[in-house]
């Protein structure tokens, strides 16, 4: 089993998915190649509204409420 999240700040740590292994690499796992590419979208969307706010990710609450407007 593998679990992926993403690690934006040292105060902040978004969990997002994983499966069970059934491959060495996630590259050759089309289900957790999926998981990790919505991912990356998710941080490249959180990148940009961060970017747009002028603030940077060790602002916690800056960053929280970024994150609570996000819909996916």
């Amino acid at each position: 089993m593998r679990l992926y999240c993403l690690r934006l700040s040292e105060q902040m740590l978004i969990l997002g998915g994983g499966a069970v292994t059934t491959s060495q690499r996630y590259e050759d796992d089309s289900v957790l190649l999926t998981i990790i590419g919505d991912l990356r979208d998710i941080e490249d969307h959180i990148k940009r509204l961060v970017k747009q706010a002028d603030t940077d990710y060790e602002d916690f609450d800056a960053l929280k409420r970024i994150i609570e407007t996000i819909t996916i």
